[in-house]
C-alpha cells in the first residue's frame, strides 16, 4: 500500500505544491497517470538523498506496483529526453539508471517499497535472482520488473560485491536486463530519481490547460502536421535519443517530414514561449522503411 507519512502530508497541504527548495524547477518533468502525478528530477543525488528531497516534496521515490504504471513510468523518463548515457554506473554494468522505492537496505534481501525511507512499505521479493545465489521469489502476487524478466529468468537483484541495496531502472542494458528492467545498485551512486504524489498535482493541471499541441494524424506515415505556437519542438525516439528533428519557433502550424524515419513509437516535445512543456505519443507507420 502506498502511503505518505505525516510530514509529507504536511508539505504537501501546506505548500500547496509548491516545488521544494531540494531541486531546481527547470530541472523537472512531470507526467500523469491513473490520478497520480510523477516528476522525474534532472539531478544529481544518492538514494537516501532522493527520498529525503522526494518526502520534503510532498512524495516519495516511485512505487511500481505493476505492468501498466511500469510502462507509463518508463515511457515519461523516455519523453523527458535524457540520454540512455546520461551517467554511467560501474556497478551497474556501465549502464544509466534511474532511482526507484525498492530498497532492502534495511534487511539483506528484503526488499521494500520505502520511497519515504522510513524502513517501513510493501515486502514484493525476497533473495537474490539467477546472478547471484538464485534463491529469490516474488511475494504473493506483487509486480516485478527486475533484469532478466523479459527473457523468464529473473537475474536481479543479485547484491554484487555485497553492497547493492536500492534499485534504479534502466536506461539501456547491462549484461542482465535490457532497458526498462530494474536492477539493484550501491546506495551511494548519484543518479536522476523520480518523484511520485498520491493524487495529480494543481500546477500540472495548469500547465497542462496553459499548453496544448495538436499533432495529426496519428498514427502517421509521412507527413506530420502539428498545430500551436511554440518556443520549440523536437522528437524522440523510445531510447530517449532525440532525432535530427528540432525546431525553434514554431507559430500556427507547420509540416514535419518523417518519411525517412524507421515505423515504431516516437514522443513529441514541444515547450511555449513560457516554457511549458508537453509531451505526446507519435506512431509513425512507415512500410517504406525497414
Amino acid at each position: 500500500m502506498k502511503f505518505l507519512i505525516y510530514i509529507s502530508l504536511f508539505f504537501f497541504v501546506k505548500g500547496s505544491f509548491a516545488q521544494s527548495a531540494c531541486y531546481t524547477a527547470s530541472n523537472s518533468v512531470a507526467f500523469n497517470y491513473n490520478g497520480h502525478t510523477y516528476k522525474l528530477i534532472k539531478e544529481l543525488k544518492t538514494w537516501v538523498n532522493a527520498a529525503t528531497c522526494a518526502v520534503s516534496d510532498g512524495g516519495y521515490l516511485v512505487e511500481i506496483n505493476d505492468v501498466a504504471e511500469q510502462t507509463a513510468v518508463y515511457n515519461g523518463i523516455v519523453a523527458s529526453g535524457i540520454s540512455t548515457n546520461y551517467h554511467a554506473v560501474s556497478d551497474g554494468g556501465g549502464s544509466s539508471y534511474v532511482w526507484i522505492g525498492a530498497t532492502d537496505k534495511n534487511i539483506e534481501g528484503t526488499w521494500l517499497w520505502d520511497g519515504n525511507n522510513d524502513n517501513v512499505g510493501t515486502n514484493f521479493w525476497n533473495g537474490q535472482g539467477q546472478a547471484g545465489t538464485g534463491t529469490g521469489s516474488v511475494v504473493g502476487t506483487n509486480y516485478i520488473n527486475f533484469g532478466g524478466k523479459s527473457t523468464g529468468t529473473i537475474n536481479e537483484p543479485d547484491d554484487y560485491n555485497s553492497n547493492q541495496d536500492c534499485a534504479g531502472i534502466c536506461l539501456g542494458s547491462w549484461p542482465y536486463g535490457i532497458a526498462g528492467e530494474w536492477n539493484d545498485l550501491a546506495a551511494s551512486n548519484t543518479l536522476y530519481y523520480v518523484i511520485e504524489y498520491n493524487t495529480v498535482l494543481s500546477s500540472i493541471k495548469e500547465t497542462t490547460e496553459k499548453l496544448t499541441v495538436n499533432a495529426y494524424p496519428n498514427p502517421v506515415s509521412s507527413q506530420l502536421s502539428i498545430e500551436g505556437s511554440f518556443m520549440a519542438i523536437a522528437l524522440y525516439n523510445t531510447d530517449g535519443k532525440r532525432i535530427n528533428i528540432a525546431i525553434q519557433k514554431v507559430d500556427t502550424n507547420m509540416m514535419i517530414d518523417i518519411s525517412h524515419l524507421p515505423s515504431g513509437i516516437y514522443f513529441l516535445k514541444c515547450t511555449d514561449l513560457e516554457n511549458h512543456q508537453t509531451t505526446q505519443k507519435i506512431i509513425i507507420t512507415n512500410s517504406e522503411q525497414k
